[in-house]
């Protein structure tokens, strides 16, 4: 028996990537104002991850698209808003106001599967379930977020947040409310040393370290005893952000409200009853022993290139990657895949480590800031 014709209409990847691009302005205007340029097609498409990137895609192409399937691979229930995390973890907003059914935002005609994804096959145009089931697609788009590796932290894991002055932000909605509770108890104890950490790998929201570290900032000194507290910040790299006039900006602002910026530092371990952790120095030698001539007492050299810091209230930024079930699929060793912008989702790839032409990966969790 013969097959009948994938398109009803010839569909181009780049077609498709103009059906959905303009996510930040076009998926908030209502419906007859974008389907006036619609698509008809039999296109099979799945989708893996309902987050903002994911479920921004799932509506807009079912607003755009006439034909043909979209299927939403998504565990979770509910929709977490994690730019709002930094502001609970802050104390500005309340945990709930964070947090929404999947449901409310599901475009009718969406078939959404409640499972993990554990596998793609780019090959043969297939992605496996954790439950064993399998999907086939025409187009793929790749939305699953960002691993967090709390483990490369020795002695750190995700359950220890809100305890012994450690604070995440990224962990979880419960581990931002946990933060907050940390960063209070520290304020509550009138004095002592708070440390804010960066990640020596690309993070989802580059910018949250920083604003935790802002906004910690402001709770000090609204409470007239800014001098009692001790802040400072660890940075592996020589920059605090990848923009030159943000990074200018974040260490002037840093050293006018006292901020210690100590560079080249990547957290490593952590001894949460004894209150210490770790820094492995990842820069040159003869700055490391500068460095640590003018260290105050409560850094200590324990080898070549580690220091032991004290501290009574510390935040702490994870190493992050790609998911797991990705990185068994060559389409990822490129490393950059696919470039997700703002406003725009364009397809490019190095010449030498072309991408399957069927995967796309919209990589909103890695922009620097959005």
């Amino acid at each position: 028996m013969q097959k009948p014709p994938l398109w009803t209409q010839k569909v181009t990847r780049r077609e498709l990537l103009k059906v959905g691009s303009g996510l930040s302005i076009g998926s908030l205007l209502p419906l007859s104002a974008v389907s006036a340029n619609t698509l008809r097609t039999q296109a099979r498409i799945v989708i893996l991850g309902g987050g903002a990137a994911g479920m921004a895609m799932a509506n807009r192409l079912a607003n755009r698209l006439r034909g043909g399937t979209i299927t939403l691979v998504e565990p979770r229930e509910t929709h977490h808003y994690q730019p709002g995390w930094t502001l609970v973890a802050s104390g500005v907003w309340n945990a709930d106001k964070t947090m929404r059914p999947n449901a409310q935002f599901l475009p009718r005609g969406v078939n959404w599967i409640r499972e993990h994804a554990a596998n793609i096959d780019a090959d043969n145009k297939r992605v496996a379930l954790a439950n064993g089931a399998t999907l086939e697609y025409d187009f793929l788009i790749v939305a699953t977020g960002i691993q967090l590796n709390y483990h490369l932290i020795d002695g750190m894991s995700p359950a220890l947040v809100g305890q012994h002055g450690i604070g995440s932000v990224y962990a979880s909605i419960e581990g931002a409310s946990r933060t907050h509770q940390a960063i209070q108890a520290w304020l509550n104890s009138g004095q002592g040393k708070g440390i804010f950490t960066a990640a020596p790998t690309p993070v989802k929201c580059a910018g949250a370290p920083l604003k935790m570290t802002f906004t910690t900032l402001s709770r000090l000194e609204a409470s007239g005893q800014r001098d009692a507290f001790n802040v400072d910040y660890m940075a592996p790299g020589t920059s605090l952000f990848s923009q030159p006039w943000v990074d200018e900006f974040v260490k002037q602002r840093f050293d006018e409200q006292g901020v210690n910026r100590r560079h080249h530092y990547r957290l490593s371990a952590i001894d949460p009853q004894a209150k210490q952790a770790e820094f492995t120095f990842v820069g040159p030698e003869s700055e490391f022993t500068s460095h640590h001539q003018l260290r105050e007492a409560e850094f200590r050299r324990e080898g070549q290139p580690t220091v032991i810091a004290d501290y009574d209230f510390i935040h702490v930024v994870p190493p992050h990657e790609c998911p797991r079930f990705c990185q068994t699929e060559r389409a990822y060793r490129a490393r950059r895949p696919v470039q997700g912008r703002v406003a725009r989702c364009r397809y490019s790839h190095p010449a030498a480590h072309p991408l399957p032409r069927s995967v796309w990966h919209w990589r909103c969790d890695w922009c620097p800031d959005h």
